[in-house]
C-alpha cells in the first residue's frame, strides 16, 4: 500500500515538474531571452549587453523604456501630474553587488533617475523582465542606490510575458530577487524520512527514463 502511494506521489511530482519548469522536461515555447550586464558563466556565450533608456515626460505623464530587443527589459510608467514637468527620466542597467546581505538579486539592477521627484500621493509603475534561467525571484525590490538596503514592493508577475511589475512612490534602483536562505532556515532531511525521499527520487528517475525505453524498444517504421 505504501509503495503504491509512493509511486503515485512520484508520478504526480513528475507531472508537476514537467509542466511548471520553463524550459523543462517538455518541448513547447522557447523561454524569453535576457540580456545581462554580468551574465552567469554558463550564460556568457551569446550574451547581449542590456541597453539604457531616457525620455522627457510632460504633465500628461508617459512611459520610458530601455531599448532592448525584442522587448525592453525595464519600463517605468509615469501617470499624469505625478511630477513637476517637464522631467528628464533615465534608466540604466547595473550588475548587482556581490554582497547584497539578506537579498539575492537575479538579473540586472535598473537605476531610474529623474530631474524631479514624484509628487506626494502619486506612484509610478515599474516593470522588469525576469531572468528565466536563474532561481525564480519572489518580489521586486527598491533601494536608493546600489548599496542598499533593499525594500520589497507589492509585486505582480505575468507568467505569459515573464515580467514583474510594482508601484513605487520614489525613484531609485530596482531589481527582482529573493531572500537568501540561511542554514537555520533551510529544510533538513533525516531520520525515517530519508528512505522515503530516496525511494521517491528513484521512482522519478525511472519515470523519466520510461518514455525513452519504450521508444527504443518500439520497432522502426519503414
Amino acid at each position: 500500500m505504501k509503495a503504491g502511494l509512493l509511486l503515485a506521489a512520484a508520478a504526480a511530482l513528475y507531472a508537476v515538474a514537467a509542466w511548471s519548469v520553463k524550459p523543462g522536461l517538455y518541448d513547447c515555447c522557447a523561454a524569453p531571452n535576457y540580456d545581462y550586464v554580468s551574465p552567469p558563466p554558463l550564460l556568457e556565450p551569446g550574451n547581449v549587453k542590456p541597453t539604457s533608456g531616457s525620455a522627457t515626460v510632460g504633465s500628461s505623464g508617459g512611459v520610458v523604456t530601455t531599448r532592448d530587443q525584442p522587448n525592453p527589459q525595464a519600463t517605468i510608467q509615469i501617470p499624469a501630474d505625478a511630477l513637476e514637468a517637464p522631467a528628464a527620466i533615465g534608466i540604466k542597467a547595473f550588475a548587482p553587488l556581490r554582497a547584497s546581505g539578506e537579498l539575492t538579486i537575479t538579473g540586472n539592477v535598473y537605476c531610474i533617475t529623474s530631474s524631479s521627484a514624484l509628487n506626494p500621493g502619486t506612484e509610478a509603475l515599474v516593470r522588469l523582465a525576469v531572468p528565466p534561467y536563474q532561481p525564480f525571484p519572489t518580489a521586486m525590490y527598491r533601494s536608493k542606490d546600489l548599496d542598499g538596503p533593499w525594500t520589497s514592493l507589492p509585486t505582480q508577475f505575468d507568467q505569459g510575458t515573464y515580467f514583474m511589475s510594482a508601484k513605487t512612490a520614489a525613484f531609485g534602483c530596482f531589481a527582482v530577487g529573493y531572500k537568501t536562505p540561511t542554514a537555520s532556515s533551510a529544510p533538513r532531511i533525516g531520520g525515517g524520512f530519508l528512505p522515503i525521499v530516496t525511494a521517491a527520487l528513484i521512482a522519478i528517475v525511472l519515470l523519466i527514463g520510461l518514455p525513452f525505453a519504450i521508444r527504443r524498444r518500439a520497432p522502426k517504421r519503414g
